[in-house]
């Protein structure tokens, strides 16, 4: 399941939100995984943890599935570069996760629209809702579109910390629905993300129920 080389995220609960870092896969032996030192894929930086720090895991395996586990440091050794040692819990043990888990959060805001093939000119639309799996977009009705479409929809994102984040994904048209004012709901999902990009729409999408959360208390 594991690829020498493979990029994985791990995600450490901190306060009321998690930090989340990237490393990349070494090696692996006796159940141990060999990684470079983490860094924030936020920040962009390397932070320091002890023997014992709790993480979960996640990586894209060859099947392009999710799979997660849970893991903590061992140790640290140096050989042609620093590394961290993780303990992994075996194949048998990996919880694969279903776009269907993503969580959904209704949100307002722009996204710019290119199709792959030209089948129209590239246009701002307004989305509905959006999860780490997909997105829902309202488009106008005369426009041409229909499932299987293949696009590029480039998101703006601003975190609670005001970090900025762009992010240009590939996405296929799933389903086309009619609502009102001459207008159409397209469903998408994203076909070509990277684990660390899917990191951030969870973040994100982790931050803005978090606010409605926080409103609602208000109330």
């Amino acid at each position: 399941m594991l690829t020498i080389g493979m990029t994985i995220i791990l995600e450490k609960s901190q306060l009321d939100q998690p930090e989340t870092y990237r490393c990349k896969l070494m090696d692996v032996r006796d159940g141990i995984l060999y990684i470079d030192y983490p860094v924030n894929i936020y920040t962009n930086r390397i932070d320091y943890f002890i023997n014992g720090t709790n993480f979960r895991g996640t990586f894209v395996g060859k099947d392009q599935n999710t799979y997660l586990f849970n893991t903590e440091i061992q140790g640290r050794v140096r050989e042609n570069i620093p590394l961290l040692l993780l303990d992994y819990p075996g194949d048998e043990y990996l919880e694969k996760i279903q776009r269907r888990e993503y969580v959904r959060v209704s949100l307002s805001t722009k996204v710019n629209v290119q199709p792959i093939n030209n089948e129209f000119p590239p246009f701002t639309a307004l989305t509905t809702d959006i999860s780490a799996g997909g997105a829902a977009i309202i488009v106008p009705q005369n426009l041409k579109i229909d499932t299987h479409t293949n696009l590029i929809l480039q998101f703006t994102f601003e975190m609670r910390n005001r970090e900025v984040c762009e992010l240009p994904i590939q996405v296929q048209v799933k389903r086309i629905v009619e609502v009102l004012n001459n207008r159409k709901k397209v469903s998408v999902e994203f076909t070509e993300i990277t684990e660390a990009e899917r990191q951030i729409l969870l973040r994100y999408c982790f931050e803005r129920q978090l606010e409605e959360r926080n409103r609602g208390f208000g109330d």
